[in-house]
């Protein structure tokens, strides 16, 4: 088999390194471990395995427990065992019973890796498995990083079996008297990989022999593409600001990045921004859409977040429902809560506020939302409230949640623009001094 060379060749251990084998008890998974613990010395490691049931097949469960406990025994290798329940755990968490499976899987291995003190975890994947995952993810439109198939290293897992072709290690296994489990619904097309495995692929093979090969090798393609693109993504997204529950990136840099580069970069920033739902073809043509619109406040929603631009930035956040901010009376001595801001107001002259000449007012003073046709003499012009606002670049999202300060349905001061000039004290007596806070 070609697993020593697909050791070197994708860097997958240093020589020094304890690793952890995936044992399913299948036959693909019976081999890497034999080959690993028999080749341990040569290779400059130390192997241990996990065994994880899925509560699936309950039926076999014990059977390919006793087989995992059986090879770790001859080999003299450490062995640890868990099980969870796929059925229950896919039912409250809303998922297929596969995705359920593999996630248990991985979450026991990467316990089972600590408690072993593995840092690397060695799971039995391989070329004709690559093959189907490539199939897989071009009928359902993904992108190249979708054509790289399966990863030959990815964080702590590794797949030394990835350019071994079953036939290979059923020769393996046949040489060497291994015995393992069989899962009858491995041959059964109940899902989409195995009707690829059992129905697409032996026909594809009868009209192009070499089908595999091509598979693999344009999987291998991809990866070199996809990992020029990843970096430059990763280049790109450095330069995005954490504010808070957002994440901003400036406009100019999506602007400037190749179409391709720019496509990742999404994809990062989106999980950044706390979703870990894959983006369809359609999500990243919205998100493109949105950094060319000419609208400075349009927004975009993908699964779990809203993308909005904010003037000249790109904005990743879950989106909130804030409830609109509502016409309240405030009173000298008042500290209150109005939308995303404190406001006070006291008597006297304190540094950092607003001062007002308290004769020029009619009280009651009153924090509302803005309304159609407000406007405000602001450094000597009279504009309308709304264009003031766009003028200062307060996003669209926010807008409605700003207070203004109003006197007599005049509007004497806006929240983190200005106030009117006319209000200003003429000397140091009847003062009211009003701070606006933005807080989160």
């Amino acid at each position: 088999m070609k697993v020593s060379d697909t050791l070197g060749k994708y860097k997958m251990i240093s020589g020094t390194e304890r690793v952890l084998c995936a044992l399913s008890g299948g036959m693909d998974s019976v081999v890497l471990t034999h080959y690993l613990a028999t080749h341990a010395n040569e290779l400059g490691i130390t192997v241990c395995a996990a065994h994880f049931s899925h509560g699936i097949r309950k039926d076999a469960a014990q059977q390919e427990k006793e087989l995992c406990i059986s090879l770790c025994t001859s080999l003299g290798i450490e062995l640890v065992c868990g099980e969870g329940d796929s059925i229950e755990y896919a039912a409250a968490n809303r998922m297929g019973i596969e995705q359920a499976a593999r996630e248990l899987r991985y979450a026991f291995l990467r316990d089972a890796a600590v408690s072993l003190n593995a840092k690397k975890i060695a799971t039995a994947h391989h070329a004709n498995d690559n093959a189907e995952t490539v199939i897989m993810n071009a009928c359902r439109g993904a992108s190249v990083k979708g054509m790289c198939g399966i990863p030959p290293v990815r964080d702590e897992f590794i797949r030394p079996l990835i350019d071994t072709v079953r036939s290979e290690i059923e020769e393996y296994a046949a040489e060497y008297g291994l015995s393992y489990a069989l899962d009858a619904t491995n041959f059964e097309p109940c899902c989409r990989r195995n009707g690829i495995r059992l129905l697409l692929l032996p026909k594809w093979r009868e009209r192009y022999p070499g089908i595999d090969g091509l598979l693999n090798r344009f999987s291998s393609v991809a990866r070199v593409y996809n990992g020029v693109v990843e970096c430059k993504a990763n280049s790109l997204v450095s330069a995005c600001k954490l504010d808070d529950d957002e994440v901003i990136i400036p406009l100019r840099d999506m602007l400037g990045a190749e179409e391709c580069v720019r496509s990742r970069a999404f994809e990062i920033l989106c999980r950044k921004a706390g979703s870990d739902t894959m983006l369809t073809s359609r999500h990243i043509n919205a998100l493109h859409r949105l950094c060319l619109s000419d609208d400075p406040s349009a927004s975009a929603d993908i699964p779990s977040l809203r993308v909005s631009r904010r003037y000249d930035s790109l904005v990743f956040a879950k989106p909130v429902c804030k409830p609109s901010a509502v016409e309240t009376i405030i009173r000298i001595g008042d500290r209150l809560r109005f939308g995303d801001w404190e406001v006070t107001a006291a008597d006297g002259k304190i540094p950092g506020s607003i001062l007002l000449d308290k004769p020029k007012l009619n009280f009651p003073l009153i924090l509302r939302p803005r309304r159609e046709g407000d406007r405000i003499t602001h450094n000597n012009i009279n504009k309308s409230v709304k264009k003031l606002m766009i003028e200062y670049k307060i996003p669209k999202e926010m807008r409605d949640n700003t207070p203004l300060l109003v006197d007599n349905n005049r509007v004497v001061a806006i929240a983190g623009i200005g106030f009117d000039r006319r209000y200003a004290p003429n000397d140091d007596t009847n003062i009211i001094s009003i701070n606006f806070r933005r807080i989160r």
